[in-house]
């Protein structure tokens, strides 16, 4: 190959390359903060909307986008409904490993029939049997639905996480599709009888759920870093969810998982991952039915 050649064959394979839906790209988290900036653009909106034009137009659109309180408002909104679905899920997790836990024991009880006259006539081989197809069973269905329907849903999806919000564009990392993957092969995996726990994917679930309610049709946040502020709300959200503890959550996502983090963005993490640990309580209260007893609501607490 001569160097003319050479050049072409690399820029098309570079072309091909980013046209591919499973390469690597970086975010664009860099945001102008500076309130020095937003005065000097209000000024410039107020002489510029003498003589009306499109460019005009723009200028104002995004002073006020930076500028309103309906934008914080909904900011909240938007903190506060990804930690309410993440403590709905996180309870949803829970009856979900009961129930497959409780068939089979379930099973079990059925086959055994152990009687008070003859205990020992009981069928225990036929009972082991049953509990070690049971368990590979569950096992089996979470490998499937993760091998074939989300790949990406392996693991605890805590390093993914962090990727995420490091500025690394991992393709369909924070799709819903992958959160339901997740979320259904831990309860399996669980039931089974793996050595796994909840913590790193409710982590991911908790992303999931806020990539998913920050990317809803809101003006205000199209913006990558936005997004990112909401995926740290919900991985704080998540520990909160796994261990009942908000303040846990948000040194997590502050100390651990973001890269950068504000003072602003704190307050709305620390909200987010009360509001999960209170709707996991009080869904286990409700279930329980000792709702206006707060002495068996269940054993969240800050730290």
């Amino acid at each position: 190959f001569n160097r003319q050649q050479v050049i072409a064959t690399t820029t098309m394979a570079a072309a091909a390359a980013s046209n591919n839906n499973n390469s690597y790209e970086a975010f664009d988290l860099d945001t102008e903060e500076s309130h020095l900036y937003f005065f000097a653009l209000f000024h410039v909106a107020r002489s510029a909307l003498v003589t009306p034009g499109a460019e005009s137009n723009q200028i104002a659109w995004i002073v006020h986008r930076h500028r309103s309180v309906a934008r914080k408002m909904k900011m909240w909104l938007v903190f506060i409904a990804v930690g309410v679905c993440t403590g709905i899920v996180a309870f949803a997790l829970a009856t979900a490993v009961e129930m497959l836990t409780g068939f089979k024991f379930w099973l079990h009880s059925i086959i055994v029939k152990p009687t008070t006259e003859h205990p020992l006539d009981a069928d225990f081989v036929a009972a082991y049997f049953a509990h070690l197809a049971t368990c590979i069973l569950y096992a089996g269905i979470a490998a499937t639905l993760t091998a074939f329907v989300s790949p990406i849903a392996a693991g605890s999806g805590i390093p993914e996480v962090k990727s995420y919000l490091n500025g690394c564009a991992i393709p369909r990392v924070l799709d819903l599709i992958t959160g339901a993957v997740k979320m259904v092969g831990l309860a399996l995996s669980v039931s089974a009888g793996l050595a796994i726990g909840k913590e790193g994917p409710l982590v991911h679930t908790g992303a999931v759920l806020a990539n998913v309610i920050g990317s809803l049709k809101f003006r205000s946040f199209k913006h990558q870093a936005q997004l990112s502020n909401f995926v740290s709300g919900g991985a704080a959200a998540g520990v909160a969810a796994a261990f009942g503890a908000p303040l846990g959550g948000v040194l997590f996502s502050l100390e651990e998982a973001s890269t950068r983090f504000s003072l602003e963005g704190l307050w709305y993490n620390f909200a987010c991952a009360m509001m999960s640990a209170l709707t996991l309580t009080l869904c286990f209260a409700l279930r329980s039915g000792h709702v206006f007893d707060i002495n068996n609501i269940g054993g969240s607490g800050l730290i």
